[in-house]
């Protein structure tokens, strides 16, 4: 919840309409549907730590979001700290339950200036 609670402040800096939906999305914004999705850099698991991941739990709220091709917003926690990474689309996670830190190169994210240049069009 403190993920969504940050993306809303974002969006009240940036001046922008948005209702918290909580539904199979968390958030409209400008009449687009938006998911927000967090982790932390690292998980301690046994002895060691493996990287962050992003975990689409439910299987039928992957498959509308990727239906709809929604916009996700994944962000960065580590303690009591905030990072929007970016924003893509559904379609490019093609309905994959985790997306781990270290792929998110590969998605060509949207900074948040240019994800509200999309969305103002």
């Amino acid at each position: 919840m403190k993920a969504e609670n940050y993306f809303a402040s974002k969006m009240s800096e940036s001046g922008l309409n948005f209702s918290f939906e909580d539904e199979w999305f968390d958030f409209m914004v400008n009449n687009h549907k938006v998911e927000v999705k967090s982790c932390q850099p690292s998980v301690k698991q046994g002895y060691g730590f493996r990287a962050g991941r992003f975990d689409f739990t439910k299987k039928s709220s992957r498959e509308k979001q990727f239906n709809e091709n929604i916009w996700i917003c994944l962000i960065l926690n580590h303690e009591e700290e905030f990072m929007i990474l970016g924003f893509v689309r559904a379609r490019d996670l093609n309905k994959k339950r985790y997306i781990a830190l270290s792929n998110i190169r590969k998605l060509n994210l949207l900074s948040l200036r240019e994800w509200i240049g999309e969305i103002n069009d």
